[in-house]
């Protein structure tokens, strides 16, 4: 094991980013194999690229501090660790103070950083100034990545040194993410977008929370970003819970990113429209002819408010959609739901931001007739207390052919006993038609208001609908003689017939009370077990919603399941033909 040797930038740069460049490492010809796996860049940047969690948003300062250290100290190992580690270390900067400082005459002089001799020489930027600087992908100013005890100010002196240093060229050339979610601080109101931009590396920028409320933001960052960097930014959120788009703010700046794929814009609260509500809005999707994933968390139209239709038009290739809060009136989904915009979609959310019963899902799979693309729906309520109608869910599958539906609402109401094999006659009604598409996953709400479906309800999976693949039910798990005579009986039937169910996940809310049920015997698991077994013969595995109520009985069936299968599986091993 060796040590690398600290250099005079440590005792002025944070300890948690710098240690010294000791050159190039004499490499053997010939390493032995361990060493040979340890020297991998590739597979040593992996390894330590989880140390620091970045892509976890809810890591907070303390975990992240702790994996620089430890990353810091991995790259004081050896030679081998150093450059790996330096480059997890560096990928994401919460602010450019550790750069700045790579320069020999900046000191923190009275709370700002500034720089000792403005007549300063092209060599005093070493090449470790820039190679430190090609290590930086993500921009992230926010209160998790801030460097405690050295924010501070930086001069305007620095960036005239750099800008001429650079000759144009972008400080942080490898820089692909900007983010900013911090209050305006100094490291902020300082970004040096004039040197930082253009980057054609850069692609996507994230602005979060009290900063988009900011003249700042909306007459400085966006409009910079926006003549400096449209042409390659393909990706833009932002979201604050507050009213941080109030107002005029980007809206005409949003309008110049021309190029972009996936625009995410998240304020419930805002109020941003004046005399004509929804035309800036209207206006924005109007010149984002390239987009192909749009997310929607605004304020709903008015009744008597409608985005324009020739606004819509050039939504074409839109492939993606998620929209929060539209569907508390029957016509503001239907909004952005035109021909033209779900000509190409393939997935859709639908978010239903206020208790009570959703109404509009008829309405919803009547604009979605003409699409033949479309393959995911997720319906979803951030609210609890939300129901959705039986009658809505049979005709919007009446209305649409797709391959994967969640209904993540809490409660189905006004369900009768026939409503499941309703549903799964028209879900097993989708391979009689000439449609591409076959649902291969169906997730219901845990609730019902009527009767739930039963064990013996199963079999009715199995024969309606064998092209699914993953379905979660409720479903009441007590054996009444009916239905244990009905498993009994199909047991001993045997096969089911030449198509098998292609089921491999099972997904359950027991709605049994454990307390308030009859015994279930030892043989009875067995039963069980062995009829699950039997109707779908590829099923990987069974899992339990969280809210259901008996929990330990499944384990129990899935061990035994598992036991059948195996001896099941083995015994066709030995038929020939089989």
């Amino acid at each position: 094991m060796s040590t690398l040797p600290r250099d005079d930038a440590l005792a002025t740069a944070p300890s948690d980013y710098i240690i010294t460049d000791p050159g190039p490492p004499a490499t053997p010809l010939r390493l032995p194999p361990v060493k040979e796996v340890l020297s991998n860049y590739t597979l040593l940047n992996r390894i330590f690229s989880n140390i620091i969690p970045l892509d976890d948003r809810d890591a907070d300062g303390a975990t992240i501090a702790e994996g620089r250290k430890r990353l810091l100290a991995i790259a004081r190992v050896s030679v081998a660790f150093r450059d790996p580690a330096l480059d997890c270390l560096w990928k994401c900067l919460g602010s450019l103070i550790p750069l700045i400082l790579l320069i020999d005459s900046v000191h923190l002089v009275d709370g700002v950083y500034t720089v000792s001799n403005i007549h300063i020489h092209g060599d005093q930027l070493k090449p470790s100034f820039f190679k430190y600087a090609e290590r930086v992908r993500t921009l992230e100013i926010s209160q998790r990545m801030a460097i405690v005890g050295k924010d501070a100010p930086i001069d305007p002196s620095i960036q005239l040194l750099l800008s001429q240093q650079l000759g144009g060229t972008p400080l942080l050339p490898r820089l692909e993410l900007i983010i900013l979610s911090s209050p305006i601080t100094s490291s902020s109101i300082a970004l040096p977008l004039l040197i930082l931009l253009p980057c054609s590396s850069l692609s996507a920028v994230e602005v979060q929370g009290p900063i988009l409320e900011t003249a700042w933001c909306h007459k400085v960052f966006l409009p910079t970003l926006a003549s400096r960097a449209s042409s390659s930014l393909k990706h833009l959120a932002l979201k604050h819970d507050k009213a941080g788009l109030s107002g005029g703010g980007p809206w005409a700046t949003l309008g110049l990113f021309k190029e972009l794929r996936t625009l995410s814009l998240h304020s419930p609260e805002s109020h941003f429209f004046g005399v004509t509500p929804f035309r800036d809005l209207g206006s924005l999707l109007n010149g984002l002819i390239h987009l192909q994933n749009l997310t929607l968390h605004l304020p709903g139209p008015d009744s008597a408010s409608r985005i324009p239709a020739s606004s819509l038009r050039h939504l074409s290739l839109l492939e993606e959609l998620n929209m929060v809060g539209w569907m508390q009136e029957q016509s503001r989904a239907s909004q952005l739901l035109v021909p033209a915009v779900v000509r190409s979609l393939v997935s859709l959310t639908l978010t239903f931001s206020q208790p009570g019963t959703w109404s509009t899902l008829e309405e919803v799979g009547r604009t979605l007739l003409s699409t033949r693309t479309l393959k995911r729906v997720t319906l979803q309520s951030n609210q609890s207390s939300t129901g959705i109608l039986g009658s809505a869910i049979l005709n919007f599958f009446k209305a649409v052919r797709l391959e994967d539906v969640t209904i993540n609402i809490e409660r189905l109401e006004e369900t009768d006993d026939s409503f499941f094999g309703k549903l799964l006659d028209t879900v097993g009604g989708f391979q009689l038609h000439a449609s591409q598409h076959l649902l291969r996953s169906l997730v219901l709400p845990p609730g019902w208001t009527g009767k739930p479906p039963d064990l013996s309800s199963l079999t009715q999976i199995a024969q309606k609908a064998p092209t699914l693949q993953r379905i979660g039910i409720p479903i009441h798990s007590e054996l009444h003689p009916p239905i244990l005579q009905h498993i009994t009986k199909l047991i001993s039937s045997g096969p089911l017939g030449p198509e098998r169910s292609n089921l491999v996940h099972l997904e359950l809310c027991d709605t049994r009370d454990p307390e308030k049920s009859s015994h279930i015997s030892l043989h009875q698991y067995q039963i069980i077990a062995q009829y699950i077994d039997m109707l779908f013969p590829r099923l990987v595995s069974i899992s339990l919603h969280p809210n259901s109520k008996c929990r330990d009985f499944w384990p129990w069936i899935e061990q035994l399941r598992l036991m059948y299968r195996e001896m099941r599986l083995k015994l066709s091993s030995r038929v020939p033909g089989s």
